[in-house]
């Protein structure tokens, strides 16, 4: 669905203050979302909104996932998918936006053993409603997680910033418009 949250109240920040939502529809910045789909090369997303009538937990990934999954009780399983998708070798790569939530048992038990890389994203990424044309900074810090050729846990993963210094001058262009905060 590209989209943040799924049902669950989460804080969400409407000019500076935070309110609870259950909506499950906050999309992923369409710039934001061409950065990654270039910089990693991804041509598939198990999460597309509209929401389609299949379920990304059950079809298979293709080559190179986005997978921006339903924030809160789902976390975990669509990391579980994507760690099956490389270990069966039916996916190289997924690459996920999750909150950077480094306390949560699923950082801990699917994003430490078995990501590739984190890349952490500066400021705040902005994320909006359908049929909106308003973003709003989401209350929590996020990140990207890198799971590729290794599928089983190793010593930890390669840590990056993402803040618009990416070494690919086209992925810093087009940071400078997503929304994040300096």
């Amino acid at each position: 669905m590209s989209a943040a949250m799924s049902g669950v109240r989460a804080d969400v920040r409407f000019g500076g203050i935070a309110h609870a939502t259950t909506r499950s529809d906050w999309l992923t910045p369409p710039a934001l979302k061409r950065a990654i789909f270039e910089r990693w090369d991804l041509g598939f997303d198990p999460c597309p909104y509209p929401r389609p009538s299949w379920s990304g937990l059950r079809v298979l990934w293709g080559r190179r996932a986005f997978v921006n999954p339903p924030y809160g009780r789902e976390t975990s399983r669509w990391l579980a998918k994507g760690i099956d998708e490389i270990a069966s070798e039916r996916c190289e790569i997924a690459v996920y936006l999750l909150h950077a939530r480094t306390d949560a048992r699923w950082f801990h038990e699917y994003v430490l053993p078995f990501a590739r890389e984190l890349w952490f994203i500066r400021g705040r990424v902005a994320f909006r409603l359908p049929g909106t044309s308003k973003a709003h900074p989401s209350a929590f810090p996020s990140l990207l997680a890198v799971f590729a050729a290794r599928a089983e846990p190793g010593p930890g993963p390669r840590v990056f910033s993402w803040s618009g210094d990416d070494p690919s001058p086209s992925v810093a262009a087009r940071l400078e418009s997503w929304g994040g905060d300096e």
